[in-house]
């Protein structure tokens, strides 16, 4: 698969020998790996979204991704717990595609995660599908 997404990461973040790169550090509390399905960029993230330089990291990595594109699936099936600032990298993705005319939408969110974002009332701003296949037929329907 060719990397349609051209950028480079921090010194400290493993890049895989073949495919996309990955986005995780040493300590590999965050870890962020995307992949396209029908043009939509899916990123599939694992581990702990919260503040510290992990999520610096990935954030500063994501930024460059998502710049490329108007179509985001961002995968939390295996995300355990999130904060307020990785709840805030999620809000900057949402802005930054939707101020380009596109569209991000979220997937398997964990009942404790889904229960953060439904308090800090994102769940009128940002969708939340129950999986990535779900999402990504969302939009199929679009287009």
């Amino acid at each position: 698969m060719e990397n349609l997404w051209n950028f480079s990461f921090p010194h400290h973040v493993r890049i895989p020998d073949k495919g996309f790169p990955s986005c995780r550090s040493a300590r590999m509390e965050l870890e962020i790996n995307p992949r396209t399905v029908d043009q939509i960029l899916i990123l599939d993230c694992a581990g702990r979204m919260v503040s510290g330089e992990d999520l610096h990291s990935a954030k500063e990595a994501v930024e460059q991704l998502v710049s490329t594109t108007n179509a985001v699936v961002v995968n939390l099936e295996a995300v355990s717990y999130i904060d307020s600032e990785g709840l805030g990298v999620l809000v900057g993705i949402h802005s930054s595609v939707r101020n380009r005319g596109g569209k991000v939408r979220l997937a398997g969110a964990n009942p404790v995660i889904k229960d953060v974002f439904r308090l800090a009332k994102l769940l009128d701003v940002i969708e939340l599908h129950e999986s990535v296949d779900q999402a990504v037929r969302a939009f199929r329907k679009i287009a």
